[in-house]
This record gives C-alpha cells, sequence and structure tokens, in this order.
C-alpha cells in the first residue's frame, strides 16, 4: 500500500509547558515497560492543564517528541502538555521548551484513540521508508489533539 505524499507545513516557533519522560520505541511496545501511558494518565490525574498559565489554546494538547539519541530506535523525551503565549511560572513536575520554527510533514488520523494514533506513526513510518524524497529530521515531532474533537490526531514530522 503506497501511502500518499504529504506536503511539507512550516510551523512558526512553540513554546509549550508539559509533563516529560524519556524513553524509547522498544519500552513502549511492553505495557510493562511503557511510560507515555503513564504520562497520560499523570496529565489528567494531576490536572495539569489547570496548572499552566498562559495557554494559547485551551481546546488543544500536544504531545511532542524531542531531544532523540538517534532515530527510531533509540532514546527520546516525550512531552505531554499545551502550547503557552509565553512563559510564565512553570510549575513544580512541568517543563518548558521551546520548539524552533521548522518544516513538517503532516500526517492526520481519525478514529478512537489510542489506536488512531498508532495507525498515524505507523502510516508515517511506511511513507519514510517507501519515499527517499524526504527524511525523518529526528528532532522534534508533534502530535496536536484537539479536545472538541477527540477522535482525530494531526501529526507532524520534521524533515
Amino acid at each position: 500500500m503506497s501511502i500518499p505524499i504529504p506536503m511539507p507545513i512550516s510551523l512558526p516557533a512553540i513554546k509549550m509547558v508539559g509533563l516529560a519522560c524519556r524513553t524509547r520505541n522498544q519500552f513502549e511496545t511492553a505495557e510493562s515497560s511503557a511510560r507515555i501511558p503513564q504520562v497520560w494518565e499523570d496529565f489528567y490525574d494531576k490536572k495539569a492543564i489547570h496548572k499552566i498559565e498562559n495557554i494559547k489554546n485551551p481546546n488543544c494538547i500536544m504531545g511532542v517528541f524531542t531531544k532523540y539519541e538517534s532515530d527510531q530506535d533509540g532514546f527520546y523525551t516525550m512531552i505531554l502538555g499545551t502550547e503557552v503565549k509565553e512563559f510564565g511560572h512553570i510549575p513544580e513536575g512541568l517543563i518548558g521548551l521551546s520548539i524552533m520554527d521548522n518544516q513538517y510533514l503532516l500526517f492526520s488520523g481519525e478514529g478512537e484513540l489510542p489506536d488512531s494514533v498508532l495507525d498515524t506513526w505507523e502510516n508515517a513510518s511506511d511513507f519514510f521508508s517507501e519515499n527517499r524524497d524526504y527524511q525523518r529530521g529526528y528532532t522534534t515531532d508533534i502530535e496536536v489533539y484537539n479536545l472538541d474533537e477527540l477522535e482525530s490526531v494531526k501529526l507532524y514530522i520534521a524533515v
């Protein structure tokens, strides 16, 4: 199956605040070692979104993948949070991250979470393995969720 070629998109610089973990894809394939589901659980249980100041869009949360050690096999940092207009007080346990403007390819997914997210990542992975015109940058990748439409995800992969 051939994945349609997405158009490159430029995103401006972003400031975000969220809850982070350091992980790798190998950990995320087993329930016993997966760290990302715990970040989601903690984010909601601790009502982290309500502690963040200067939120740009209260209906939007982001999963950001950054500080890649190497490629899809290495360690990376995942941050679950939201975009802010400016950094104010960053609550204990959360971190601030500045994301530089960059070029991305946009992949979209629809359906029940988390399956639609996993399928969207798989489609992106298939695309990059089939198309040598674009190479992943392994700098910062961004999942965007609109809280009004919880059955869709936009995945921006840095190129």
